[in-house]
């Protein structure tokens, strides 16, 4: 709903199977269990904020004024179970393009907004359009192209096949203007220390 700051933003999918992925993420979606967060039969509960619930609106809402599609959700629950919290369904879209807020704002919302690409360096090109770089991911069979996306995507962190990156022992923080510097692991010490620089100059008799 939002609340993970590594959750993925922008999907960009290959053409030759985006239909069958688009297909797929609708109905995973359409599965997906929204009420009292505090319930174990559910899956999502509210977002954190009625802010935040009109940014991820009015994020939807320009995606659709420039041509995009809503192929599940996009809109707030009905019933009075839901009239007390800041819900809102689960929400995929698709052709998507860069001229959109969504593209190019981080939303922390439930949507999952798609965009089509043809080539790799098309795809590479598009994900590294941003102004942050906490966290990329990359999904292929390919362990060649998914090194190639990993060593050149501008990311902190790049989870390949797999969207939790994040572990105790690796250093995490991002790029860009999504922040400087590491936490954790050994890396993370280096940012309580400082450096000194000491030069001698020798002489002849000294």
């Amino acid at each position: 709903m939002g609340q993970i700051c590594i959750s993925v933003n922008r999907i960009y999918v290959h053409e030759a199977v985006a239909e069958e992925f688009a297909e797929r993420l609708v109905k995973m979606t359409g599965k997906l269990r929204i009420g009292d967060g505090l319930d174990p039969d559910v899956d999502l509960g509210p977002m954190f904020s009625e802010a935040q619930r009109k940014k991820t609106k009015d994020q939807i809402a320009d995606a659709l004024a420039k041509g995009a599609a809503v192929l599940c959700g996009g809109s707030e629950p009905e019933g009075e179970k839901y009239s007390r919290g800041f819900f809102f369904m689960p929400t995929v879209l698709d052709d998507m393009d860069h001229s959109m807020r969504m593209m190019r704002e981080e939303t922390f919302g439930p949507v999952a907004p798609m965009m089509r690409f043809s080539a790799n360096d098309e795809a590479l090109r598009l994900a590294n359009d941003s102004r942050y770089g906490l966290a990329a991911y990359v999904f292929t069979e390919n362990m060649t192209t998914a090194l190639w996306f990993a060593e050149r995507l501008e990311a902190g962190s790049v989870g390949i096949n797999t969207t939790s990156p994040i572990i105790p022992s690796a250093p995490f923080g991002g790029w860009k203007e999504s922040g400087l510097g590491r936490e954790r692991c050994r890396a993370a010490l280096y940012e309580y220390m400082e450096e000194k620089h000491i030069r001698i100059g020798l002489r002849e008799g000294i």
